[in-house]
């Protein structure tokens, strides 16, 4: 499966962010990417993107433009005054999760709301575990999802 962008905006360059960045760069899609700290803040951040040749620039209102994706990580607030205006020109704007989960096989389970989340999310894949079922727990808890694909299989 290739994704559909030519010119992807990562917001948020911890682990979900980093993954999405390698998920975009192996389906060949040109990445930018953007964080509200500066990069020396971010030193992991800034020893991958130096590897990958991913242009950084701090965030602010101008990085949002020029580009026909942005993916977020799960940190970021997903109604920052430039992300509603990247939606009104018609960019799309997705999770790392909304990113990555077309390319998992097997079965997908979604855990959201406000609170429990991750106590959920472990229970689920405790319980799935103990009854014989492959399974790979992440999100925002551990793994992102992008870093999974890879180990995915259709009988998870």
């Amino acid at each position: 499966m290739r994704h559909p962008a030519s010119t992807a905006l990562v917001v948020g360059l911890e682990k979900s962010g980093l993954a999405a960045i390698q998920l975009l760069l192996q389906q060949g899609v040109r990445v930018r990417a953007t964080d509200i700290s500066p990069l020396a803040s971010l030193p992991e951040a800034g020893s991958a993107l130096e590897r990958w040749a991913v242009p950084f620039a701090q965030q602010s209102d101008s990085v949002f433009e020029g580009c026909d994706l942005i993916v977020i990580s799960p940190g970021v607030p997903a109604d920052l005054p430039p992300l509603e205006a990247a939606r009104r020109r018609g960019v799309r704007v997705i999770g790392e999760v909304g990113l990555a989960a077309p390319f998992l096989k097997g079965r997908t389970v979604g855990i959201t709301g406000t609170n429990g989340k991750t106590t959920t999310t472990s229970l689920t894949g405790h319980i799935l575990r103990e009854a014989g079922i492959p399974v790979q727990v992440g999100g925002n808890i551990g793994t992102p999802v992008a870093a999974m694909i890879e180990t995915s299989r259709p009988d998870q």
